[in-house]
């Protein structure tokens, strides 16, 4: 079982590398691309490139709006899970640990003493002799 779940942690650990590489290279094309444009004379560019340059930043402004948004969003449903987990958890120690202490005291029963690791046998009680009554018949 350890080493299914050891696999699957490894397999999210690659994908979730994977998608922030991919959003690197994306990341660095785009600003290696503003950083030329910007180098550009653009105050001698016709008005409708000037204009069509304007659209692109607001895209790219409300592209990542939305991203910021959408993560803020998956980042409070993720800790709301966790809190749920954490709820459920501290909900379920009570009846566990009333199994547990049943389970210990039956098996405390079933087993002899001497078989569980220092318990010693306890000597058998003495029982006590009745004095002897002698009745004298007159």
């Amino acid at each position: 079982m350890k080493q299914v779940f050891d696999e699957l942690l490894r397999f999210l650990h690659q994908g979730i590398a994977a998608i922030f590489r991919f959003v690197e290279l994306i990341w660095t094309w785009s600003v290696d691309q503003i950083s030329g444009l910007a180098a550009e004379p653009w105050q001698q560019w016709p008005l409708w490139k000037e204009f069509l340059l304007l659209l692109i930043l607001v895209g790219v402004v409300w592209a990542l709006y939305q991203v910021g948004r959408e993560l803020f969003e998956a980042g409070a449903e993720i800790l709301s899970a966790f809190a749920h987990l954490l709820g459920v958890v501290v909900r379920t120690l009570p009846h566990v640990s009333r199994l547990v202490v049943c389970g210990s005291s039956i098996t405390s029963t079933i087993r002899p003493c001497g078989s569980r690791p220092g318990c010693r046998p306890s000597k058998p009680a003495r029982r006590k002799k009745a004095p002897l009554q002698v009745q004298v018949q007159a």
